[in-house]
């Protein structure tokens, strides 16, 4: 009888371990055929080679080639909106260095605007300038030829993207924040600038 509890003890298990099996290899087998799926595009944006010496390139004096940009309806208060109108730009960059993905650089930036207040009554504001003079610039590369930019003492924290075209040639795309009559107000801007030649 004692043999027979036995034998009955051993089947059983037996059967339960058939039947439940390892537990893992169906799983992990779908889930290495879903990574794969998934890994068909691995480039991350930030190890894309560059095709230019950015530190190189971006060093030097540029000045802006579009013709004058308009920024309209830019919230400025409860009460008046503001229409922008560029009259120039340039920009300086120096000391610029590359640590693989990062870098560092000087920045002077330097627009001037032709400002109004109220598009119906077209209040005439002067031309006002925003500058972001001897500045310390942090950058991350975001791409092949783009650096993610942004100013390290400025008071508003500003940040700018840098899209090296040519070697002569560069897009920014700002998103800024400035004061005009102690009123902060936020603005959108892409400017081409061609680099000087000294």
């Amino acid at each position: 009888m004692r043999n027979l509890k036995i034998f009955w003890l051993i089947v059983l298990c037996m059967l339960v371990f058939n039947f439940s099996g390892c537990g893992g290899s169906a799983d992990s087998s779908s889930s290495d055929n879903n990574s794969n799926d998934n890994n068909t595009n691995t480039e991350i944006p930030n190890n894309t080679p560059e095709t230019y010496n950015t530190a190189y390139v971006l060093d030097g004096d540029w000045l802006l080639i579009d013709q004058e940009i308009l920024i309209d309806d830019i919230v400025y208060t409860n009460d008046a909106s503001l229409t922008m109108y560029l009259v120039e730009a340039s920009i300086n960059f120096s000391d610029t260095e590359i640590f693989d993905e990062r870098g560092i650089s000087s920045v002077d930036f330097h627009e001037s605007w032709r400002i109004f207040a109220n598009a119906d009554e077209r209040i005439y504001l002067g031309i006002q300038s925003f500058d972001i003079s001897e500045q310390h610039m942090n950058m991350s590369k975001s791409g092949a030829d783009n650096w993610r930019c942004e100013f390290y003492y400025d008071t508003y924290k500003n940040v700018m993207n840098i899209n090296i075209i040519q070697e002569n040639m560069i897009t920014i795309t700002e998103h800024r924040a400035v004061s005009l009559n102690n009123v902060v107000f936020v603005y959108d801007n892409v400017m081409t600038f061609k680099k000087k030649v000294n």
